[in-house]
């Protein structure tokens, strides 16, 4: 988006600002200097730069114009069960959906392994499934003392107790003799 600025008036703001600065610089701490450039530099942007916010695609491959209706309709039915106090009608059509739902899926997995059949491929369905494929990535709660620490720092205190009960200083390491 920085194509697309207002190199002008940036420039002529900049110079503005380093003027108030140059004015200013034996009355203001360094601190209050710093505050006012930066300040100065994002105001500018903000004003002469344009900006978009970018949506995340979270659709998935199966979701058609019927699916995308359902969804609105039981959205509003979700809202009137609220008001009303009745979920009954919301609830049936929630299960109409989820059933919809995964019957499109089916179709859609089913579509890909016909084509990759006709094709004598298997890379559409290696694509799907890669897709699929979640990896926790990560380190896993710690057990100690019959429980799991996820917090930092009963963490870091199970990790030190762990190596200081397990360390070479504790225990001499057995050699193998192999001079036979």
């Amino acid at each position: 988006m920085f194509g697309k600025a207002n190199w002008d008036q940036i420039k002529t703001d900049i110079n503005m600002i380093t003027k108030d600065i140059y004015n200013h610089i034996h009355d203001m701490p360094i601190d209050k200097t710093w505050q006012t450039f930066k300040n100065g530099v994002q105001a500018t942007i903000d004003t002469n730069v344009p900006s978009k916010m970018i949506k995340k695609k979270h659709s998935v491959p199966w979701l058609n114009r019927k699916l995308r209706k359902m969804l609105k309709r039981k959205a509003r039915l979700h809202k009137h069960a609220r008001k009303t106090g009745s979920y009954k009608e919301y609830k049936q059509f929630q299960k109409d959906c989820k059933r919809q739902f995964r019957k499109a899926e089916w179709n859609y997995i089913n579509d890909i392994i016909n084509a990759g059949f006709e094709k004598n491929s298997s890379k559409p369905f290696r694509n799907y499934m890669k897709a699929k494929k979640q990896d926790n990535i990560g380190v896993a709660p710690l057990k100690s003392n019959g429980g799991q620490e996820t917090n930092a720092e009963p963490r870091q205190k199970t990790l030190v107790t762990f190596n200081t009960q397990t360390s070479w200083k504790d225990k001499k390491p057995e050699i193998a003799d192999r001079t036979n």
